[in-house]
């Protein structure tokens, strides 16, 4: 069974989250951002940042802790831990000239992704958005790897070079988004580090 570290930015969707890692079998560690300095992640098999309110500037606990543990295990980030991520790794998050609230969006997968096993490459999937902010490709980090985008441009989920480390701007424990069991359950199956 696995151990899987969810950190808490104080979002509704965290318990969502919760539900669909623990109906694949897992335990969860439940710590909120404040309660992760100095922490050691040995006996977590991988980490998922949640998605929560605010920019990733007003997060500074997160960039402190992937500082330290971004080579020790795999790391999914949701929503505002995929912008965290991004902009931990050199990107920069540009506001968008319309706000997605409870929006449900195509995208279109771009590239081969363990995220997306299963899903065919160029399949145009739903996904359910809740953001104003989004990764600015024109910024976007060499280290990392855009793995979809929606029909607008917008960056909807990355992946690092060598790191099993992933991001999705999406919510894939929404209800709005059709594959999100699937791609969550491919990131459980994700070797760790």
């Amino acid at each position: 069974m696995q151990n899987i570290l969810l950190i808490d930015n104080n979002d509704s969707f965290t318990y969502n989250l919760v539900q669909i890692i623990e109906e694949n079998g897992c335990k969860i560690t439940l710590l909120k951002n404040s309660e992760i300095s100095g922490l050691d992640v040995e006996e977590f098999d991988g980490i998922v940042i949640s998605p929560g309110p605010g920019n990733p500037s007003d997060y500074k606990s997160l960039f402190e802790f992937l500082e330290e543990n971004h080579k020790k295990r795999k790391i999914l980030g949701v929503c505002l831990g995929h912008q965290v991520i991004g902009e931990f790794f050199g990107g920069k998050n540009v506001q968008l000239s319309k706000v997605h609230h409870g929006s449900q969006s195509q995208i279109e997968i771009i590239a081969d992704s363990i995220l997306f096993q299963d899903l065919s490459h160029n399949q145009t999937l739903i996904a359910g958005r809740y953001h104003s902010w989004a990764l600015d490709a024109n910024s976007f980090p060499d280290c990392l790897k855009i793995t979809s985008l929606d029909n607008e441009g917008t960056i909807m989920s990355l992946e690092h070079i060598d790191l099993p480390i992933f991001g999705v701007q999406f919510h894939p424990e929404s209800y709005i988004t059709d594959f999100g069991e699937i791609l969550i359950h491919n990131w459980l199956n994700v070797s760790k580090i």
